[in-house]
């Protein structure tokens, strides 16, 4: 079931609103672009919404209500790549929003695929679990905060030399040090090794840059990777249980 109401409009226009930047649809009316939008994926109208949805995106906007509606509309559309794409970008702004968890677990149950990631990544996550409930946003400014803490504590402690400040200081020290290296991380993975989604129905995946080089697998709509390397229009993938190549960038989307 996709779940879309009213409030996630009301919400997308105020996130829209509030976010300062230029407006490039036509007659500049982002509320009254967003009822459309609405209106025709309440109607059964999804490409219409789609294009509606994706004019705002075009214009530079980007948060998670926006990519959600869009993922949404692209969803009962037919399109399960573009779909899961979109709801992937909502994640990196809104990863513990309940509903969108609930569309992402959907769509990749239409996903043709079966690749089983390695043990380790999956214990990893459990382990880390705030590193994928938290934005990149979140962690940044939950290190920044505890860094700031840190210091406070640290000159505390010059003038009130008790153990309990003591084991405190320590404590926060050692979550500085977690959030900072995770905030390191996600920035690096999100700007270097970003995911990405097919978008074509099959898309043949080489041994190189070039027609002629061997296949080495096939994936198909909504399969997801991670993006290594970019040459010309050819782009080298990898998945999670080890697997690369190169692939058509035409055929593909990263997450970003």
């Amino acid at each position: 079931m996709i779940i879309q109401g009213k409030f996630c409009v009301f919400c997308t226009a105020l996130l829209l609103f509030f976010s300062g930047q230029a407006f490039a649809v036509s007659d500049g009316d982002i509320s009254r672009v967003l009822l459309q939008a609405s209106n025709a994926y309440k109607e059964g109208r999804y490409d219409e919404s789609v294009h509606l949805y994706e004019s705002i995106a075009a214009s530079g906007i980007s948060n998670g209500k926006l990519y959600y509606n869009l993922g949404n509309a692209y969803m009962r559309s037919g399109r399960t790549g573009l779909a899961l794409l979109n709801y992937r970008r909502a994640e990196l702004h809104i990863p513990r929003n309940s509903d969108l968890r609930f569309n992402i677990q959907y769509a990749l149950t239409k996903v043709r695929d079966s690749i089983e990631c390695r043990g380790y990544t999956e214990t990893l996550r459990d382990l880390c679990f705030w590193y994928t409930r938290m934005s990149a946003t979140e962690i940044f400014w939950t290190a920044v905060i505890l860094n700031a803490l840190f210091w406070l504590l640290l000159l505390a402690r010059f003038f009130y030399r008790r153990e309990g400040l003591t084991i405190v200081l320590v404590i926060v020290l050692f979550m500085a040090l977690i959030f900072c290296t995770s905030a390191a991380v996600k920035h690096y993975v999100v700007v270097f090794m970003p995911q990405g989604v097919v978008t074509a129905p099959e898309m043949l995946v080489r041994s190189g840059t070039g027609l002629n080089d061997t296949v080495l697998f096939k994936l198909h709509e909504a399969a997801e990777f991670t993006v290594e390397e970019e040459r010309d229009q050819w782009v080298l993938i990898s998945l999670c249980d080890g697997k690369k190549g190169w692939v058509q960038a035409g055929s593909i989307a990263k997450v970003d």
